[in-house]
């Protein structure tokens, strides 16, 4: 299938295609931050460039900023996670975090992180208001205890160093026993009864943890008050790779998680789980959405799925690309870049019918070039239709939405 692009703007440099981001759309005044190439080598000889970020204007694809401004020479980046408010994003590379100005791309401020806190994941950030929350490990010298991943809090505005703000107590006798991380891992805020809570995900090895057996349950914590709401519903049982895969979505006064190889929703007040549905492979590369009522999930046995958001009862599946970027919500249709194919994808929410298998143009010119990495899209206003926007390396295409 093929589709003409309303406007294709080149990001690669020479020989180097443009990668290392796959964040949600982030969108600011009509403008999508998107991944360019530098032509930089971080590694001589690698033939792979260092990423950089651009903004382009999502009707006629103008670059309006580029932003490369890293702490060091070497320095890489592979971007799953970010957090924004107002004109601002935060974003964390390794013991890095930086903070870019969305109207000018200029970095507002750039640091270590305190204490050599390093982050466990760079998708691992959230945030509400000016408040942004990670989950790290902070290492110091002389410590007795197994380093947990606990949850930090910091400052959009300013570069103020990182506060603690809750270490789950884990009972510590299978520490150190398996590579799997312990302590806080997912989290997401929100507003109940005028508090600030925050659900927060935490891993525990169990027996048999040698061989990688841990289990993942999660609380509730009034970050006004400083003290739990609740803690210690299980999310997952002792298994092998009992792990959370991404940070939940609060819709409502309900929680929806990616848990392995489930996905769990529970009441946002007291931690009960409401339905649990279970499927064939995991969601490690693509965390659920919601939209119109209806949870979307690309799972890893290459089908997407709607489930009844109150239910969890199967509406529809379709075969997908497996692996997969973030799923992408516009007018009536899920969008998103397969990895096992890289197609461009277009699903109808109402049916699951897939109305897009977009084949990258540029493949013609590089056999590397297929759809990757980052999407996203504006909705349709003013009478016209929304954007969507999708790279291969080369090249960032918009097109028209199907709405």
């Amino acid at each position: 299938m093929s589709k003409e692009p309303a406007w294709k703007t080149q990001v690669s440099v020479n020989s180097f295609l443009a990668q290392g981001i796959d964040i949600p759309p982030t969108l600011y005044n009509d403008g999508a931050v998107m991944a360019c190439a530098t032509g930089f080598e971080p590694v001589a000889g690698s033939g792979l460039s260092r990423p950089g970020l651009l903004m382009l204007d999502v009707l006629t694809g103008k670059v309006r900023w580029k932003w490369d401004d890293y702490m060091y020479d070497r320095e890489s980046l592979f971007l799953t996670g970010r957090y924004t408010f107002n004109d601002r994003m935060v974003f964390h590379n390794g013991p890095r975090t930086y903070c870019i100005n969305l109207s000018t791309g200029k970095t507002e401020w750039k640091k270590w992180k305190a204490d050599s806190v390093n982050t466990l994941n760079p998708g691992l950030i959230s945030g509400i208001g000016h408040r942004y929350f990670f989950s790290a490990i902070a290492i110091k010298s002389g410590d007795e205890d197994y380093p947990l991943n606990k949850l930090y809090e910091g400052n959009i505005l300013n570069a103020v160093g990182e506060v603690e703000v809750v270490n789950p107590q884990l009972p510590k006798e299978y520490f150190g026993v398996t590579p799997i991380p312990a302590g806080a891992t997912f989290f997401c805020p929100t507003v109940l009864d005028g508090d600030t809570v925050i659900a927060v995900a935490y891993q525990v090895p169990a027996a048999d943890a040698q061989y990688n057996v841990i289990k993942s349950a999660f609380g509730l914590y009034n970050l006004n008050k400083k003290e739990w709401i609740y803690k210690d519903r299980m999310l997952l049982e002792a298994q092998r790779g009992g792990v959370v895969d991404w940070c939940p979505v609060i819709y409502g006064e309900k929680i929806y998680w990616n848990a392995n190889r489930d996905i769990v929703c529970n009441d946002l007040r007291t931690g009960r789980e409401i339905w649990r549905k279970a499927f064939r492979q995991d969601f490690l590369f693509t965390p659920l959405i919601i939209a119109e009522n209806k949870v979307i999930a690309n799972n890893e046995d290459t089908w997407l799925y709607a489930l009844d958001i109150n239910t969890g009862a199967e509406l529809w599946k379709t075969p997908s690309a497996g692996t997969s970027s973030h799923l992408v919500y516009l007018d009536g249709y899920v969008y998103y870049i397969g990895g096992g194919d890289g197609f461009l994808h277009a699903v109808d929410i109402s049916n699951g019918k897939t109305v897009w298998r977009l084949r990258s143009p540029d493949l013609k010119a590089d056999s590397r070039a297929h759809f990757s990495g980052g999407i996203s899209g504006v909705p349709a206003k003013n009478g016209k239709k929304g954007r969507i926007l999708a790279g291969t390396g080369r090249h960032v295409y918009g097109y028209e939405a199907i709405r």
